[in-house]
């Protein structure tokens, strides 16, 4: 009778968030700024269920269960950015940024269960069968530090170059692996600002642009590279083992990107779009992979391999009709990828009990080739 242990049934959920974002920002001379901005979400999760004995005709059961649940997670970042612009001889535009922020992330839980109430008036786990009640329990706490810093610059708002550097540690790698340099380059040439396009009546905007970058990924399970322990019950009592495959070794995935793209406005900008080209390479790739039984655990993480990526991107968007209130506007979307393993172990092998095959994405599917039905 689903609505009646509905009725009798106690599920309260309760949650409080917090969430904060502040910011301040200050003048210290010509030319020369500092932000620092504060953000926090903390959110608390307090749940409660119990269920009486019941009896609802021929369905009936004894058991009088009791169930606490308290959820917390708690994240801040801090981020502090210095600032300098300046403008010389009114074609010589620079930009110079540095900056640091630091993230904090912190998640537990607690389970507790109890049974055997000697009374529905009393549902608290304490006045449960202490030989019957269970308690669980978990913690991840993860934090990033990063620096970083960009320099623009721009001669007559034809020639763009830019130009950054980020160092990021993070705590999800071992002592010596925890840091990471990501550099990246850009550059532009604005060409609808050159004398021979300038008062084009086709052309109003047309920018060719380059850039090569490095970022980095940390997406991993909190403390992979080290061994946790696992209780397990047993005939003789409760016991400890090794709960995970430890891989200190872990270190930062790393992808390098180039791209190539046009961006332009024809027409007044009654057409606009642009053009991408991307190339890049990751190495190092954070993967959990399988490991053999006889080992007796399932799996790892580990930095292996090496994937490349390619493709295109064609944006276009066109004012129609602009007149009075109607306005009908177009968007055309053209994208096309490529994605492959390049490398795995270093040996020129498949890796068939992971599914991963040289020159093939990670993550195609391999099976038997159906090829009918046995006839006799």
């Amino acid at each position: 009778n689903p609505v009646g242990l509905a009725s009798i049934r106690t599920n309260n959920n309760r949650k409080m968030n917090f969430r904060f974002n502040t910011y301040l920002e200050a003048t210290l001379l010509k030319g020369l700024t500092l932000k620092t901005e504060l953000s926090t979400d903390y959110n608390f999760n307090n749940y409660y269920y119990y269920q009486p004995d019941y009896q609802f005709g021929i369905k009936t059961s004894d058991t009088r269960t009791s169930k606490w649940t308290k959820t917390n997670t708690k994240y801040w970042s801090w981020r502090n950015i210095l600032t300098y612009n300046t403008q010389i001889a009114q074609k010589h535009a620079i930009n110079i940024m540095v900056g640091q922020e630091m993230s904090h992330y912190n998640y537990e839980t607690q389970v507790g269960t109890a049974t055997g109430f000697l009374t529905n008036t009393t549902p608290d786990l304490s006045a449960g069968d202490v030989t019957s009640s269970t308690t669980t329990g978990s913690r991840f706490v993860n934090s990033l530090a990063s620096a970083f810093g960009r320099a623009f610059y721009s001669y007559d708002e034809r020639y763009l170059l830019t130009a950054t550097i980020r160092r990021d540690g993070s705590s999800k790698f071992a002592k010596g692996n925890k840091w990471g340099w990501f550099p990246s380059v850009a550059l532009a040439w604005r060409a609808s600002q050159e004398s021979f396009l300038r008062n084009n009546e086709v052309i109003n905007n047309l920018k060719l642009r380059a850039g090569w970058g490095a970022t980095g990924n940390q997406n991993v399970s909190d403390y992979a590279y080290m061994s946790l322990l696992s209780y397990k019950t047993t005939p003789w009592g409760t016991g400890v083992l090794t709960g995970n495959t430890a891989n200190p070794d872990l270190t930062w995935e790393t992808t390098k990107s180039f791209n190539v793209g046009l961006d332009f406005g024809l027409w007044n900008n009654r057409l606009t779009g642009n053009i991408d080209v991307y190339f890049s390479k990751t190495n190092d790739l954070l993967l959990k992979r399988n490991l053999p039984k006889v080992t007796g655990y399932n799996t790892v993480y580990s930095n292996m391999g090496e994937t490349a990526n390619k493709g295109v991107e064609l944006t276009l968007n066109s004012r129609n009709i602009v007149s009075g209130d109607f306005t009908w506007s177009s968007n055309l979307v053209f994208s096309w990828n490529k994605n492959e393993i390049k490398d795995l172990y270093g040996d020129g092998q498949n890796d068939l009990g992971n599914r991963w095959f040289l020159g093939h994405p990670i993550g195609v599917i391999y099976d038997y080739t159906m090829v009918g039905i046995w006839q006799e």
